[in-house]
């Protein structure tokens, strides 16, 4: 029954409305009321209900544990799968940010070795240059 609110810490057990249905004979009047019963899963599978129907108890089925049973375990797998691409997304982010630093790192590597190529050059020339200022006053000294 879809209007049937179980209470909480009951949610394990079935759920049952029973009635062994009796009228008065006079009136024709019903006299019997239903009861609501609970009882173990496992009993009540076992036994109970073809116990109580063979005894002309009329069963209505107001809460089935056993749909409760799958729809946690339908609940907790889609946690977990949630869990699952929260962490998925996180290392993906993570290696991301991972690849744009290494990126970066040799990004930075490449510019220290032209500026030290840039540097070598420079001393290279700055020694060529001196040698050649040092040689040229020694050519303008014999001139003279």
């Amino acid at each position: 029954m879809s209007n049937y609110n179980v209470p909480k810490g009951e949610e394990r057990l079935f759920h049952v409305r029973q009635e062994l249905v009796q009228y008065d004979p006079k009136t024709g009047r019903k006299l019997s009321k239903p009861a609501v019963k609970k009882y173990g899963m496992k009993i009540f599978l076992t036994t109970l209900r073809d116990r109580l129907a063979q005894q002309g108890y009329t069963l209505e089925i107001l809460h089935d544990p056993r749909t409760y049973e799958a729809a946690k375990a339908e609940e907790a797998k889609a946690i977990a799968d949630a869990e699952k691409a929260a962490k998925e997304a996180a290392d993906k982010a993570a290696k991301e940010a991972a690849e744009a630093k290494d990126a970066e790192l040799a990004a930075l590597k490449a510019e220290l070795a032209a500026a030290k190529k840039k540097l070598a050059k420079a001393e290279k020339d700055a020694e060529k240059g001196k040698k050649t200022n040092d040689a040229a006053p020694a050519e303008e000294k014999k001139e003279d």
